[in-house]
Formats: structure tokens, sequence, C-alpha cells
């Protein structure tokens, strides 16, 4: 048999070398896809986990008290300390009960007690007019800090104060300042300051001073005023300063008499961990669920228990969400690959057969069994599949290397496995050939048709029920590992399921064209349509591919086309306008000096006026209220994404009541100022007052008659939750006696300004403002780990599903190209021209083409559809909505010029590989056909 094989290989090696070639890149897929799927969730893991702040990813807990003082009564020189060590070994045993992950990403405990604000005074030379401080103990502090000058704090001596109630420190407590805290206060040390607010301390000497071993550290984010000072420069208050000043752990006795808070926290490393892979996110979600979610006693008896929060919990869901719809994208593109794939192998085999068809039929003749003859094609197989499977699994190591977080697995060995087994197996079943003699592709028996009927009613049956059980389940976002079997497959069947329904009524077109075309008095057109129907090579398998490949590329192209313009739709929804500046108050003299910024087209303000009683008829309920610059807002928010309509009708109303309100003075009415129609406003919908609700009024000393104009959401750029009423800031000033003090400011730019030079200059006029760029905040969620993995994951699925293509088409020119040879030869001699061998072969191709182009345009809206309504992708475009549905006009015709040119490349491929049309290769087809 090895001999039969190698003869095989010698005389005709093509086609076993295009099963070798789809052999290695499906193990190089089934190896290097799964890891890089796994690593674009390992990089967001880091990406959105590194983003955190120590305060916000850290698991914290604040509790009233001192923790580790219960039980301690004895006071005098040397009172007891808490007993912190007793108290931390409670914490590292709560640690330890953790499950994994939870436990590895979970550092050491540590813990501080901070006392409330005290008064004190600030030294002769400090320009500080209101300092304060915050007495304070840490168990570790040492650990973080070097002394500069002088010592760390001791124990003052304590007695009975206030009759028993306290006890009070006998002299000044002794404290240590950071450095940059000794300085803004212009204490040295030495002296002695004191200090209001704490009746048992009558004042504090500073002793020793310190500065941060690591400034940066994560540490001093739970120690605030601790590294440095917080100050604060007020321009009617004069500049305040507040610091931590840190005692001896015994004198929190004392410290905390008139109050204490207790801070205890777990580092936690989630992103930065080797230990920790996306696979973890969703089983340390629920750990973390389970440890936030109830309170712990840490040490039997004592009031100061944990009850952890982290802001972890919040990112970890997203992560989840963003694994659910990148798997569910993912999934849908690799339908593609796989169904022309194992179109590909299907073709390849076929072709494969027919090369050694003679010799087949040759050994049935002598006496070999089906069973022996495909146990000789699965061996060729064998010998071509297997090596360049395990060369594809090198590569994919190669292309992908294998990390912590995305391992080599089982499965990508065993896929890589099926993939160098796949050529047996085809080969094994294209069908041993029971004769020389070639039947027609159109002739197929009764019990063929009737299994042909009954599989294709199963794929529909299937395709139905997995598609209706995902829009009936609706778009979720799980957190459950791994990607949801029903929406993997649901694609694929719904593919197959189209091309089949295609694959049917296709026939019936093509042969009203044949009939067409038979009035003609040109040969060539109505040969090919014939032939398309009659004897189409490969059958049905070409079709699906190119189905498969149009659709899953088209659908490809929608779903990045849908993500991408999500993300800039939301982030043009939280910026608001070009540009959205935050921070300072924004007098009259600023916002003119904003205007006169080159670039800029327009500044509209918001000013929150707090909360205000919203009455409707007798009854009412609190709500914020917003004051906006009407008029200039409509124009700065003029085509932004979001943008509420009704604001240029408040700015109408405004202006209306404005020009009405010097005549209704005059004329004795108007008393409330608010024109004809009332106050103009608009209500949000948690107010529960909907546009031309009678009777409404806004409390602000006296009810103001207000007129609801509209129910709108929330304002693009001011992200204020709950109910809120929008009203004009010049009506807000002139009814509810109110002067609004705005500290946001949305901007227009000027087409053609320089939005970084324009951006640089708005931070040179208010340095301490918060500029937001809708452009950068896009950009920056389009450069994520997750948006750059699916672009990559489309450009690789393309590439393959175009390489199918090719191999498609040029394999099924290839399969037709005996039959097509002969028929040419006959021609010939009846006088028809050489170049309609290339005209017959297009034919052959051409209306199947138009029909895999036109349904592949239908499933590649409808794949998008499915997936839109079965998984929430609003983790991915960093909403808080799904993103539409968009059809990219410019993108999707790329697709189908790409698809014609894969045709046409794949055919002249084909043409170029086929054997030449010489007058003794002529000869020779003609005798082969008289021995058929």
């Amino acid at each position: 048999m090895l001999l039969l094989v190698r003869r095989g290989l010698r005389a005709s090696w093509g086609p076993t070398a295009l099963l070798a070639v789809v052999a290695l890149l499906a193990a190089l897929v089934a190896s290097a896809a799964p890891r890089a799927v796994t690593g674009i969730h390992a990089r967001q893991v880091v990406h959105e986990t590194s983003a955190l702040t120590p305060l916000t990813r850290d698991v914290v807990t604040t509790r009233a008290g001192v923790a580790g003082a219960a039980g301690l009564t004895d006071a005098g020189p040397g009172a007891p300390a808490p007993r912190w060590a007793e108290y931390l070994d409670g914490l590292e045993a709560l640690r330890a009960a953790q499950p994994e992950p939870l436990r590895s990403v979970l550092g050491a405990p540590d813990l501080g007690v901070t006392t409330g604000e005290l008064g004190t005074e600030a030294g002769p030379a400090s320009d500080v007019r209101h300092p304060t401080l915050l007495l304070r103990a840490a168990a570790r502090v040492l650990d973080h800090v070097r002394v500069v000058e002088g010592r760390w704090p001791g124990a003052t001596a304590v007695t009975p104060a206030f009759g028993g109630v306290g006890w009070g420190a006998d002299g000044p407590v002794e404290v240590a300042l950071s450095v940059p805290a000794a300085e803004e206060l212009g204490w040295q040390v030495g002296q002695e300051h004191p200090v209001d607010g704490n009746p048992f301390v009558p004042a504090v000497v500073l002793v020793g001073t310190y500065e941060a071993v690591d400034p940066d550290g994560a540490y001093w984010a739970h120690q605030p005023a601790g590294e440095r000072p917080l100050v604060v420069d007020d321009l009617n208050m004069g500049r305040s300063a507040q610091a931590a000043a840190y005692v001896d752990p015994s004198m929190l006795r004392v410290a905390a008499a008139t109050g204490a808070t207790t801070r205890a926290w777990f580092p936690l490393d989630v992103g930065a961990s080797p230990r920790t892979g996306p696979d973890d996110v969703a089983p340390l979600l629920a750990q973390l669920r389970g440890l936030t979610g109830r309170t712990l006693e840490v040490v039997p008896g004592d009031p100061v228990t944990f009850q952890g929060t982290t802001e972890v919990v919040g990112t970890l869901e997203r992560l989840a969400g963003q694994r659910a719809g990148v798997d569910a994208v993912v999934a849908v593109l690799a339908s593609g690959p796989v169904g022309v794939t194992l179109a590909v192998l299907v073709l390849a085999a076929r072709l494969v057969a027919e090369r050694r068809r003679g010799t087949l039929a040759l050994l049935s003749a002598r006496g070999a069994s089906p069973g022996r003859l495909r146990a000789l094609t699965a061996l060729e197989g064998l010998v071509v599949g297997l090596p360049a499977a395990a060369a594809g699994l090198a590569a994919g190591l190669l292309l992908v290397p294998a990390g912590p977080t995305a391992p080599v697995t089982a499965g990508q060995v065993a896929g890589a496995l099926l993939a160098g087994l796949a050529p047996a197996a085809v080969l094994a079943a294209a069908g041993v050939p029971r004769g020389l003699r070639a039947g027609r592709a159109d002739l197929a028996g009764p019990a063929r048709g009737r299994a042909r009927l009954v599989g294709e009613a199963l794929v529909l049956a299937a395709a139905a029920a997995s598609s209706s059980l995902l829009l009936q389940r609706g778009a979720v976002a799980t957190d459950r590992d791994g990607v949801d079997p029903v929406l993997a497959v649901a694609p694929l069947l719904l593919a197959l399921a189209v091309s089949l329904v295609a694959v049917r009524l296709a026939p019936l077109g093509a042969r009203a064209l044949e009939v067409l075309l038979a009035r003609r008095r040109d040969l060539v057109p109505f040969l090919g349509a014939a032939r398309a129907t009659r004897d189409a090579a490969g059958g049905v398998v070409p079709l699906l591919a190119l189905v498969l490949a149009v659709g899953v590329a088209g659908a490809g192209a929608v779903l990045q086309s849908t993500l991408a313009q999500g993300v800039t739709h939301q982030a043009w929804a939280a910026v608001g306008a070009d540009l959205r500046v935050a921070g300072p108050v924004l007098g009259p003299d600023r916002v003119a000096a904003l205007r006169d910024v080159e670039g800029v087209a327009e500044v509209a303000t918001v000013a929150d006026l707090g909360s205000r009683t919203l009455r409707v008829g007798v009854g009412g309920s609190s709500a914020g209220v917003l004051a906006v610059d009407a008029a200039a807002l409509a124009r700065v928010q003029d085509g932004v994404p979001g943008a509420v309509p009704a604001v240029a009708d408040l700015a109408a109303r405004a202006a209306a009541a404005a020009g009405d309100g010097g005549a209704e003075a005059a004329g004795g009415t108007g008393g409330d100022g608010s024109g004809p129609g009332g106050l103009a406003a608009l209500t949000t919908a948690a107010t529960g007052v909907r546009a031309g609700t009678p009777d409404v009024g806004l409390v602000a000393g006296r009810v103001v008659p207000t007129d609801v104009l509209a129910t709108v959401d929330l304002l693009p750029g001011v992200a204020s939750a709950g109910p809120h009423v929008v009203v004009d800031a010049a009506q807000a000033a002139g009814v509810l006696g109110d002067q609004p003090r705005p500290r946001l400011a949305l901007v227009a730019l000027d087409d053609d300004a320089d939005r970084p030079a324009v951006v640089a200059a708005v931070r040179g006029l208010l340095p301490t403002a918060v500029v937001d760029d809708p452009a950068v905040q896009a950009d920056a969620l389009l450069g994520s780990p997750v948006a750059a993995g699916l672009r990559a994951t489309s450009v690789a699925v393309v590439a393959l599903a175009a390489l199918g293509c090719v191999g498609v088409v040029g394999t099924t020119l290839l399969l037709g190209a005996p039959e097509r040879g002969r028929l040419l030869a006959l021609l010939r001699t009846l006088g028809m021209p050489r170049r309609a061998g290339r005209a017959l072969a297009a034919w052959e191709l051409g209306p199947w083409a138009a029909v895999a182009l036109g349904v592949g345009a239908a499933l590649a809206w409808a794949l998008p559809v499915l997936v839109l309504a079965a998984v929430d992708l609003t983790a991915l475009t960093g909403g808080d909505a799904p993103p539409p549905l968009r059809l990219d006009p410019l993108v999707l015709a790329a697709v189908a010029g790409g698809f014609l040119a894969l045709v046409a490349g794949g055919a002249a491929l084909a043409a170029a590989t086929a054997p030449t049309s010489t007058d003794g290769a002529l000869a020779e087809r003609l005798r082969a056909g008289e021995e058929r």
C-alpha cells in the first residue's frame, strides 16, 4: 500500500499537496487562535485593572472605632497600645480562608487609625490661614518612611479626665509630620502647638519629620495627607492645609476619645500578576462578591469588623461582559473559515479521487475490496496530513508563544491532531469509483436524493431552533467561562441554512437563464449556463463555501463598523461637544477668554443650582436644577450624537420671556418675571413630570410657575444622575434669584481648528481644569487590547476566507477541467475558437459567484443582527446601551469587490495550472472520451 501511495504521489502530487497545505493552516489556526484570543483577554485584564487607583482597586473597609482596642482598660504612663498584631493575624487568617484565585491576588493586610479633623495654628512664616491636623497611627508606617530630623513619636502619660469619662494627656502629645507638611505649616522640630476640637489633647509637640521611602507607592493612597499635606487655595477663604500627624499607637486612647476611624485594606493585584489569567475573571468576580457582600469578624469580641469594598467588582463585571462580547464576535467570524476549510478539503479530496480514478478502478477490478481501497486513500491522507499538522502546530507556537495566562492546552493539541486526520477522513469518504465512467452530477439516484433532503431538513431545523433560542433569550452578558455553545453553532447553522436554500433556488434561475440564452446565436453562454446547472464541478460545496466566505467577511465588517460607531457615539455622548472643560468657576471673564481662543466657535456653560422642590399640584419631590446657556448649548451640540432638540425650544422660550419682561412689568403683569408661559424647563424621566403637565411649580422661596417643554434624557456631556430640571441660566438668575456659578463648559470648535493647539491653549488659560476631548476618548477605547484584538481577528479571518475562496475557485475549475477539456476538444474540431475555453470556464463559475454574492450580502446583515440580539455588546463600547447596527456602504462595497477579485484570481490560477490545448492534447482527449 505504501508503494502505491508513493507512486500515486509521484504521478500527481498537486491535489494532495493542497490537502497538506489545508491541514497545515488548520493546525496552525487551531493551535494559535485560542491562545491569541486568550492573550487578548489577558491584556485587557491588565489594561482595565492598571487604570484603577489603589483606592478603587484594593479591598478596603472603613469602620468607626480603634481596631484591636477592645478590652484595654489600663491607663497611665506606658498605656497599652492596641493589639494590632492580633488584629493583623485575624486579617491574614481571613485572607487564607479565601478560595483561589482570590487568595493569591490579595496582598498582606494593613491598617491605620485616624481621628477627626483638629484645628491648630501655623508658624509665623507660613501663609496658611486654616491649618488642620489628622492625628493618626498606622501599623506598618515605619516600613514606608525615613526619619529626616528628630525621632519617631513616643507615648505621653495620660490621666483620668472629666470625672473619669475619658483619659487626657498630661502634656503635649508627640507627633511626626512629613517634611512637606512641616514646611507648609511652618513648624520646627521641638515646637509645641495648641489644637482645637479634642479636649483630651491640650497641644501637640513636633518631635520628628519624615519623608516617604516611595512617594508614589500605593501605601500613601490609603494614608491621605500623610506623604504631603492637602492644600487648597480659595480666593475668598484664603489658603488652607490639612496634614496627618502620626502619633504613638498607645496615644490613640486619648486622640480617639472624640471619634476615630479604622481603615484596613488588602492590596489587590489582579492584572499585573501572572497568576491571574482571563479564565480566572469569572471565579474571581464571584469570590470578591462573596467577600465584600458580608460583614466578617476579624478578632472575636472586637467591634471593628471587616466589610470590604472595591471597585474591582465593577471592573471585573465589565471584563466579563467584554469577554462574552469578544467570544461571540469571534465565534461568528470563525464560522466562515471553518466552513470554507471544510469545503476546500472536500473539493481537494474529490480532485484527488478523480486523479486516482483509473488506479482505483483497476484495483477494484482485480479484486480489491471497497474497504481496502478506502484504507489506501486514507493512508495517503495520513502520509501528508499528520506531518503538515505537526508543522502547523509548531508554527502556531512560534506565532503565538505560550505563556502563564495562555498555555498550550489539550484542546489545542486535539484540534491540530484533527486537522492532521482530516485529509485521511475526507479522502476515505470521497467515494470509491465503481468503474471508469463518470456520471452526471444532476442525475443522482433516489436514495442519494432522499439522504440529501433529510440532511438539509435537519440543518434547517437546527438553524431555526438555535436562532429562535437566541432571539427569545435576548441580549445578555454572561459571567460564565467559555463560549456559549448555542451562540457558537448558531451562526454556522444559519449560514449553512441560507446557503442550502440558495442552492435549491439557484438552479431555477440558472435554468431560466439557460432557456433565455438558448435563443442566442452564440453557443458559449448557453453551454456555460447549461454546464453550471447540469454538471457543476464540485456540486453544491463551492456555493456553500463562497456564501460562507462572503457572508462572514461582510458580517465582520458590519460588526467592526457597529462597534466603532458605538465607541464614537459613546465618547461624544460622554463629552457632549468638541471639548468639555470642567473644574474652576467659569465666570463671564473666563468664558469670554475661552471664546477668544483661536479655533473656538462657541462656549456653553452649565451650572448646578442644587436641589429644589418640584411641585405638581399640592405634592412635590426633590430635583436637581441645572442652569444652562440654552442658546449657546443648542449651537454647541448641533450635530452631536444624543443632542436634545428641545434645548432649542428652551432657548426660544427664554428669549421670548426676556423680550416680554419689560412690557409685562410696565403693564403690571407677569409678576413672577417668568414670561407668559411661566419658567420654561426640561425635565428628566426620573422626575415623573412630563411635558404639558399642568400646575407645575419650582420652589425657590416661593412657587415659580413652570412650563415643562419636554421630558428628555440627560444632556450629553452633563453627567447628572437622578431627577433633574434644566432651565435657562438667564431665566434662573431673574426668576429663581440665583446667580449661576458654572463649573462646566461645553466648547464647539471651528471646522478647521487645530484640536491639540486649542486644548493646549485652554489648559494654559485654566491650569486646574480638566479638558476632555471625545476624539481622544474614542481613540483610547479603540486602542484597547480588546478593540485591537478584534480588528486583528477580523483581518485574519478575512485573509483565511480569501485564501479559502481562491482554493475553492481554483479546485472547482480543476475538477471540471477534464470534462470541459473533452467538450472543448470536440467543439474545437467543429470550429470553435480557442478563446472560448476561458469564456466557458467563466460561465461555469459566474452564476454561482453571483448567487454567492447576493446571498452572502444577506447573510452579512443577518449574522450581526443575530449577535446583537443574543449578546450585550455594551461592555465593548463603554456605553450604557447596546450599539445600533451600522451598515457602512463603502466597507461592504470593498468586501464585494474583494470577493470578485478573488474569484477572478482563482480562475486565473486554475487557468495557469491547466494543461495547454495543443493539437496532440486535443487528439488525446478525444480518444479518452471514446474510451469512456
